[in-house]
């Protein structure tokens, strides 16, 4: 979990680019911007739930009212999976891996919250085929101590 006040989990240096950590920092500043400027009248909480892996992503995105009801977020997705991505990319550890899912909450005022997820399968709508997680493995590779069974199940040469 973490949230803007927490510190910035540390990213891969990549070859080009900004430094790892601003990299990150303005990723999220720009989600977290995009998910508040999306909001309908009287929004009170953006929750954002992505599962990625290889080219396979899933986005949910909801909203909670002033009056209590929820429904889904008036979002342009293309946007938030190009920024998600880019989260993912500098958030990338060669040790741990990539993120396979993310828990976002947005407040209408106040900070966010965040929870990344490394370890457990996705709960995908479509699951995506076992050759997108060899090819997620291409681009994130992890150590062997960071391969979760289920991955190793699906990715047995890896």
């Amino acid at each position: 979990m973490s949230s803007p006040n927490d510190a910035l989990p540390e990213p891969a240096d990549t070859p080009a680019g900004p430094e790892p950590r601003a990299r990150v920092q303005a990723a999220l500043d720009t989600l977290t911007g995009r998910l508040r400027a999306a909001g309908s009248a009287g929004w009170q909480r953006i929750d954002l739930m992505a599962r990625m892996a290889g080219d396979a992503a899933e986005l949910e995105v909801h909203e909670t009212r002033a009056d209590g009801s929820t429904g889904p977020a008036p979002v342009d997705e293309p946007p938030l999976l190009e920024l998600l991505r880019e989260l993912r990319d500098a958030e990338y550890e060669p040790e741990n891996g990539a993120w396979f899912s993310l828990r976002l909450f947005v407040p209408a005022d106040g900070d966010w919250w965040l929870a990344e997820n490394r370890v457990w399968e996705p709960a995908w709508r479509v699951p995506p085929a076992d050759e997108t997680y060899r090819e997620d493995l291409d681009r994130y590779p992890r150590e062997d101590t960071a391969m979760p069974p289920w991955l190793a199940a699906k990715v047995p040469s890896a």
